[in-house]
């Protein structure tokens, strides 16, 4: 859902963008107020101010959401063991480097 509003505020962005170019453009060839008659924005002010309040509120909603994810998830999940309930021993013995290797290779991972 974040990534889908960040996205779509992108799209706003770009949308916007282009009107203040084409809004720059029409000025630039005829006049301000022809730029504001056929775009029906009287300046380029009143297209950026959208696009600047979205962005601060999507920045705003993004760093919400953060907060009550590392508030909700911030920890690891630990591992009990079912019998005693308390996390397990896990040792590694002489020799070895790993306690599991999970291999991607088809023909040595079957074993």
């Amino acid at each position: 859902m974040l990534a889908a509003s960040c996205q779509l505020t992108l799209v706003f962005c770009f949308i916007g963008g282009c009107f203040i170019r084409l809004f720059g453009a029409i000025s630039d060839q005829a006049s301000p107020q022809v730029a504001a008659s056929v775009m029906a924005f009287s300046s380029t002010n009143i297209i950026a101010l959208p696009l600047v309040v979205v962005t601060l509120a999507m920045i705003v909603v993004m760093f919400i959401i953060m907060l009550v994810l590392i508030r909700k998830e911030g920890h690891q999940p630990i591992l009990l063991l079912a019998a005693t309930g308390v996390p397990p021993l896990l040792t590694v013995g002489k020799g070895q480097m790993w306690h599991l290797f999970l291999s991607h290779i088809w023909s040595t991972g079957q074993e």
